[in-house]
């Protein structure tokens, strides 16, 4: 099981206990239980996503108790909520934020991070991390993205173009990078994270005091 479904699943576990304590025998739960405990989860206020798999994981929990035959009926097979995205906060970015953006990085790395996922559409952090220089051809302009999150599903690995505007920042920060390194983007930025945990990075990377 991946770190990421391992963290849905303690966090779920959280919940249900929060909403049905420790002693609540499952078999007794019930369909209306199921549909409080969603609306329950609405209240908490959070993120549409969240709530989404949070409830996938319990159908999930249940469909597998259920099949040990330890209750009469998963009572949450029927709920879902969609996994509605913020829209809000979906918008194009252009070429001149991106060069505004890009001035402000405090270095090479952060330009490399900026730059991979803007022009390489790279997911951030866990691709833009995992990429080393033996993945990028020069000779073919083509870069061998490693993906941590399609790896479970059989596909570790996606093929990119080496575009223009993505090549330009990745000869400066070859050129800029110690001698023997192997990632693109400095290690420092990996090892503030827990083991393929791709979770809170900033925040790990940089503390509030």
């Amino acid at each position: 099981m991946e770190p990421s479904t391992k963290l849905v699943g303690y966090h779920t576990k959280r919940n249900l206990l929060q909403f049905f304590g420790d002693n609540r025998d499952t078999s007794t739960i019930t369909l209306g239980d199921a549909d409080q405990f969603k609306q329950w989860l609405m209240g908490q206020e959070y993120a549409a996503t969240t709530i989404h798999k949070r409830l996938q994981f319990t159908r999930t929990f249940f469909h597998a108790t259920l099949r040990r035959t330890l209750i009469p009926e998963n009572p949450f097979v029927e709920v879902q909520s969609p996994a509605i995205g913020m829209a809000d906060r979906q918008r194009f970015i252009s070429q001149a934020e991106t060069n505004a953006l890009l001035e402000c990085c405090p270095d090479y790395h952060w330009w490399m991070i900026v730059a991979l996922s803007r022009y390489g559409g790279l997911r951030t952090p866990s691709e833009t991390l995992s990429l080393r220089w033996q993945n990028i051809n020069w000779e073919t302009n083509r870069i061998v993205v490693q993906s941590p999150k399609t790896k479970r599903h059989g596909k570790p690995t996606w093929m990119i173009p080496l575009f223009s505007e993505l090549r330009e920042h990745l000869e400066t920060s070859f050129e800029l990078a110690p001698e023997g390194a192997v990632w693109v983007v400095d290690e420092r930025f990996r090892k503030a994270l827990k083991p393929d945990d791709w979770g809170n990075w900033l925040a790990d990377c940089f503390p509030v005091s």
